[in-house]
């Protein structure tokens, strides 16, 4: 198989694991929460509780954050929020400060700080933008398998999409890439799709360019 046409049929891939991201990256955007466990509070704790008196959902929460390495843990669905705890939302595109809570346990005491992920959109943005640059590599892979084109230009659209999944894949599942998910942003994904588009819309004009002096219209 020509060289072109194993490029196109990687384009298509990717852009069909791109299409494909609400099913199993995004499902639920947006609806990220955080807890963290401190030592110590400098300000007024929103509510006191002991550890006994929290619900079973709470408990959990509290116990998997001690446990984590980081002192953090996040969960999904805002439905599976105990009642005992808020988790502030805002507009803002960075996360801001949640609610701190004192906790006493036994002789222990300590603070757990509730979060949530911006209302901003974030998730729906990246799922958005992962969306729509899956649009645009099917439309380039297709040019691919119909004639040669630039290798370098598919090429290059490929491996970011590649990346920009990776990156995704790690924000969502597994955080072993640590601050490099920020590669992942929405931001990164606007600008690639932006480069995509100017990229596609390179490709059409040369193959129609070319289609024109070949007599073929």
């Amino acid at each position: 198989m020509d060289d072109h046409r194993v490029l196109g049929v990687g384009l298509l891939v990717i852009a069909v694991l791109l299409l494909a991201n609400p099913l199993y990256l995004y499902p639920n955007p947006d609806e990220v929460n955080e807890v963290r466990v401190l030592d110590s509070y400098n300000g007024t704790a929103a509510a006191n509780y002991t550890y006994e008196n929290l619900s079973s959902r709470a408990q959990t929460l509290v116990d998997r954050a001690q446990a984590a390495d980081s002192g953090r843990i996040t969960f999904r669905g805002n439905e599976n929020r105990p009642a005992e705890f808020t988790f502030v939302q805002t507009d803002q595109a960075v996360r801001v400060e949640g609610e701190v809570y004192r906790i006493e346990r036994g002789d222990e005491q300590f603070y757990v700080w509730t979060l949530s992920r911006p209302g901003l959109g974030t998730e729906s943005n990246r799922s958005q933008g992962l969306f729509g640059l899956g649009v645009v590599l099917a439309a380039m892979g297709a040019l691919y398998l119909r004639r040669p084109q630039p290798l370098d230009i598919g090429g290059g659209i490929a491996g970011a999409g590649a990346l920009l999944l990776l990156f995704n894949l790690d924000y969502r599942y597994t955080e072993l890439l640590g601050g490099l998910s920020v590669l992942g942003s929405w931001v990164v994904i606007l600008l690639t799709l932006l480069a995509a588009i100017v990229g596609l819309g390179y490709l059409v004009y040369r193959t129609m360019r070319e289609r024109r002096l070949a007599g073929e219209f």
